[in-house]
């Protein structure tokens, strides 16, 4: 999993957007500012995402550490496991 985000203040910027796979062959964007969400609002997305980011499964990313900063500053809570191919 990825975010992209405003900047790079784990503080005071926001995403605005995350990027994830599944499985092998299959990923997804998901746009989290408003204009860009095809008429469901912001919360729409995080019931959405809600059950993936607290699931058991695995999450991986790249610097997850910031992802997860990130959007917890959105209101959106991830659960691990988790693993960052920085370290």
């Amino acid at each position: 999993m990825d975010t992209e985000t405003t900047g790079l203040d784990a503080v005071q910027d926001l995403p605005i957007g995350i990027s994830f796979a599944i499985k092998q062959g299959e990923a997804y964007y998901v746009p989290l500012v408003a204009k860009h969400l095809l008429g469901l609002t912001v919360n729409d997305v995080k019931e959405a995402l809600a059950p993936l980011l607290t699931s058991d499964q695995l999450k991986i990313g790249h610097n997850i550490k910031f992802d997860l900063e990130m959007l917890r500053n959105f209101g959106l809570t991830v659960r691990g496991p988790f693993a960052d191919t920085m370290i």
